[in-house]
């Protein structure tokens, strides 16, 4: 670990200003307090993925960039080193993930796919859980229930001719059409 010559004192916050090389390669530039990566800094590791923001307790905390060497970007919130709170996920295919994230994982928010079809609704372990809906890029719509990346539960297909199918569908397909009464 080498430490470079431009540590600087913040005598109001009693942050140390550091440049820092680890073994391993990792690098860290920002602010340190109590010996631990505290406010703002940029961390470089080692196989070239980075984060640039805000640090608490050693940990990314507040709002922060990283950037994965694969070419993704997350841009948004960050608690004890984890995702969490309101972020945008930019895959290195051009599809985005606007929304809220809760312990490094996809909450509740807006995908858009790289061929136009967007979801909108609730995640869970990165699959559509939940209510939501989904909008073809030919105008097709899917307003119901999910369950790992499946229409599953009560929901209604609508065409962009404007048939409606509306029911109950199990792994993508429909098992029980709902008659609606006039």
């Amino acid at each position: 670990m080498s430490i470079s010559d431009d540590n600087s004192i913040n005598q109001n916050t009693n942050l140390i200003h550091i440049n820092i090389q680890f073994g391993n390669g990792d690098s860290y530039h920002g602010e340190v307090l109590n010996n631990k990566k505290h406010g703002n800094g940029e961390y470089i590791f080692s196989n070239g993925e980075n984060y640039k923001g805000e640090f608490s307790e050693g940990l990314f905390n507040g709002k922060g960039i990283y950037k994965y060497i694969n070419g993704d970007i997350y841009n948004g919130e960050w608690k004890k080193g984890k995702k969490n709170g309101k972020g945008i996920f930019t895959y290195n295919d051009g599809s985005i993930f606007d929304g809220e994230f809760l312990n490094g994982d996809m909450k509740e928010g807006k995908f858009i796919f790289l061929n136009g079809d967007c979801y909108i609704g609730s995640f869970e372990n990165g699959l559509f859980n939940g209510k939501g809906k989904y909008i073809y890029s030919n105008g097709d719509e899917y307003n119901g229930e999910w369950l790992n990346d499946k229409k599953n539960g009560i929901g209604k297909y609508i065409f962009c001719d404007g048939i409606e199918i509306e029911g109950k569908w199990k792994d993508d397909n429909i098992e029980e059409k709902i008659e609606k009464k006039n």
